[in-house]
């Protein structure tokens, strides 16, 4: 398959068959992304299979093309407890597992992609499918890349020196910033400011290499030590949990970040988790927006997630 841009910024794809196949493929624009759908999955986009599956506009930008990555990264979500045989049929490497949705991120390797096509295009109604390829599994999203966003420096906008004024400092609180990273060795966050940390991104540690990371935790519980105590957190009494969900390039997978959410929210009990990130637009039933749904409710932790950065548009 090859994706061209046209003159104007318009994208066109060709669809180049194996040798000795002619299948035949859906061509839809979707929010000006080109998503291509081979007619014999098509009755599975929307149920079993997600439609940014096929989005290669979105598999492009997120570096997934197949002169970039040898395998394109996937969330499968299960109907039971124990792992379906398809999984290692379909050659499909783990990566974690998200307890949260039930479902493991996993690999598809390019070289075995024939092997989770063909299981897929068995598969055929959804009746089918307790006995068909894909017996147990109820969900296969593409596990899609997020990226950290820009910051809104302005503290007086949300009226933090008049929570501070009635003795709101956030002391007492944990807060679990899902990021870069943090500098534990920055003025304004040393000693035991950050009290626990995790690695969930492909970075080899938590040490904030972007600068993001360490930029939302000084807002969020920042001394203001560095400037003597003019530039403060919003709550600067609170205590952080450096989740590390984005590698040194500012970049994360969908998996990593759940993954980074449920250790925040089950594992340390965070009250504030913050995800100053961006991705794509959704419907809810992605399973980031699952993941946060369940864990909210199990957990009463309190989601903050950037919202709008990518405007004008929905």
């Amino acid at each position: 398959m090859l994706l061209r841009r046209q003159p104007g910024g318009r994208q066109a794809v060709q669809v180049l068959p194996r040798r000795g196949a002619s299948p035949a493929f859906q061509v839809v624009s979707v929010r000006g992304d080109l998503h291509v759908i081979p007619a014999d999955v098509r009755h599975l986009v929307g149920g079993l299979l997600d439609l940014d599956l096929f989005n290669v506009s979105a598999l492009e930008r997120m570096g997934c093309g197949d002169a970039r990555a040898p395998s394109l990264p996937l969330i499968v979500q299960r109907r039971t407890a124990s792992r379906p045989p398809a999984l290692a049929a379909a050659s499909l490497r783990p990566v974690r597992e998200l307890t949260s949705l039930r479902a493991p991120a996993v690999r598809q390797p390019r070289a075995a992609a024939a092997k989770l096509g063909a299981a897929l295009a068995a598969t055929g109604a959804p009746a089918a499918r307790a006995t068909g390829a894909l017996a147990g599994v109820r969900r296969v999203w593409l596990d899609r890349r997020f990226r950290a966003t820009a910051l809104d420096p302005n503290l007086t906008q949300v009226g933090a020196p008049a929570a501070w004024a009635a003795g709101l400092t956030g002391k007492g609180v944990k807060v679990a910033v899902l990021d870069t990273g943090i500098d534990r060795g920055h003025p304004d966050l040393r000693g035991n400011k950050v009290v626990a940390e995790a690695n969930f991104s492909e970075a080899a540690s938590t040490a904030d290499r972007v600068g993001h990371g360490t930029h939302v935790a000084s807002i969020v519980a920042g001394t203001g030590a560095r400037s003597g105590g003019q530039r403060k957190g919003v709550a600067f009494g609170a205590s952080l949990l450096n989740g590390k969900v984005l590698d040194d390039a500012g970049f994360g997978s969908e998996s990593g970040i759940i993954a980074g959410m449920e250790w925040a929210a089950a594992r340390q009990r965070a009250r504030v988790a913050n995800l100053s990130l961006g991705g794509f637009p959704t419907d809810g039933t992605d399973p980031m927006s699952q993941a946060i749904t369940r864990l909210s409710a199990g957990y009463r932790t309190l989601f903050v997630v950037a919202a709008g950065n990518s405007g004008p548009g929905e």
